[in-house]
């Protein structure tokens, strides 16, 4: 992806890489672009032969406030568009994916900042926009997810460690923020992603490392001090 909006998928080889397709978004793209694939029924096509046509995802965020999904497997046509105040979009999308209940099936919705103060989420199947939260300052890092305590972990660009309520993030109704809360401040700006530093494992069990002791995430501040929070 390009300052002038341009985005080209690369066929990657042993010894080759030629380009699959380049497409146009007419806006300056900063954020990394995030790679979705879900299972949907398969299409049908004429022949009537299955069609995995938009079960990958590029989810792409421009900095005129749109989030674009593209079709990554084929010639990177646009499968949905949606429009947000969110202007400028820096930072990458992150991936919240809960764990089935007896009375709720499995979600997947991506949450990302933007400059305005906001945090989103959106269903990566449709672009639908679920919740937004204002945490009252520009957002250039990355939100992580802490699946173990199931909140949504943000770091404004001037330094405050945020939490939102991921089950109010995914079930809010329009025109209603999910709970906020600060926890603290840090003595400088973050301009740059956090890092998880967890113990689970693949089916989300926090089995704690001795010598780690607990689980936290890593996070470098413009004071040129690198930060590691326990939650």
């Amino acid at each position: 992806c390009t300052w002038k909006g341009q985005v080209t998928c690369f066929i990657v080889g042993t010894n080759s890489m030629e380009p699959l397709w380049n497409v146009d978004l007419w806006t300056p793209i900063y954020a990394t672009p995030f790679h979705h694939h879900h299972s949907p029924s398969p299409d049908t096509t004429n022949d009537g032969s299955s069609s995995d046509r938009s079960s990958h995802h590029l989810i792409v965020c421009g900095a005129d406030g749109s989030i674009r999904s593209l079709d990554i497997l084929h010639d990177g046509g646009e499968l949905w568009k949606t429009e947000t105040d969110s202007r400028p979009i820096f930072t990458p999308c992150c991936k919240i994916s809960t764990r089935p209940t007896p009375s709720a099936q499995p979600t997947t919705l991506l949450a990302f900042g933007s400059h305005d103060g906001n945090v989103r989420c959106i269903n990566p199947s449709n672009g639908a926009i679920t919740s937004t939260t204002d945490v009252g300052a520009p957002i250039v890092a990355q939100p992580i997810y802490d699946r173990l305590n199931d909140q949504i972990i943000v770091v404004t660009t001037p330094g405050a460690i945020i939490t939102v309520d991921r089950s109010e993030a995914t079930t809010a109704d329009e025109g209603v923020s999910p709970t906020s809360r600060h926890h603290m401040q840090l003595n400088g700006e973050v301009f740059c992603n956090p890092l998880v530093v967890s113990t689970e494992n693949d089916a989300g069990e926090d089995r704690r490392n001795p010598e780690i002791g607990h689980r936290g995430i890593l996070i470098g501040c413009r004071d040129s001090h690198l930060y590691k929070l326990s939650f």
